[in-house]
């Protein structure tokens, strides 16, 4: 049996490249998507960086329902957002399962270019929900969502260690996320893909 782990490692990767890059589903940097989401984009906030607070994990976001899986995974990018502003990552771990390599690709790299002395500026993502499709075992031992995701990102700057700085284009990224409620407490990302 054949490992899939060099092929997550290669999707965060490209997941992690494309989001911050602004790439297209090609790997090209492109502003435009052909691809089509049947609703309205979910906003994370957004505040200046600096003064900001972590983002707190909305009332609806606590409820094992449709809506607190959708509520779920906006907090995630809105989490995600906050980390790109500030380099705090810490509460990436705690969103997502540790199997989770495009969860943990991202922390990693932001960790990283935080410690080394890089900064970024904008790129602010917003997500649109394509589809929600709900996950159950025939026991019902187990609740999860399947969404696909159609995840946006302003145009941003990425200032390296050494002050170069590196502009980039506001770009889109076709996503396959996993919500799954644990321990009947909580929602968790387990997996995220490109798609």
């Amino acid at each position: 049996m054949r490992s899939r782990r060099p092929h997550a490692a290669r999707a965060a990767a490209l997941v992690l490249a494309c989001a911050l890059a602004g790439c297209s589903e090609n790997g090209e940097p492109n502003g435009e998507s052909t691809w089509s989401p049947t609703s309205t984009p979910e906003q994370p906030s957004t505040s200046p960086a600096g003064s900001e607070e972590p983002p707190s994990l909305p009332a609806a976001a606590t409820k094992a329902t449709k809506a607190g899986a959708r509520a779920f995974i906006t907090h995630y990018w809105d989490v995600l957002n906050y980390a790109q502003r500030s380099g705090d990552v810490s509460m990436l771990r705690a969103l997502s399962a540790s199997p989770c390599s495009v969860c943990n690709a991202f922390r990693r790299d932001l960790r990283e270019h935080y410690r080394i002395g890089g900064r970024i500026i904008g790129g602010e993502h917003s997500i649109q929900v394509a589809e929600v499709t709900e996950l159950t075992t025939p026991s019902s031992s187990a609740y999860a969502y399947r969404f696909r995701l159609l995840v946006s990102h302003d145009s941003q700057t990425v200032i390296m260690s050494d002050g170069t700085r590196d502009e980039r284009k506001a770009g889109s990224t076709k996503f396959t996320a996993y919500v799954h409620w644990v321990k009947a407490t909580r929602w968790r990302l387990d997996a995220m893909e490109v798609e």
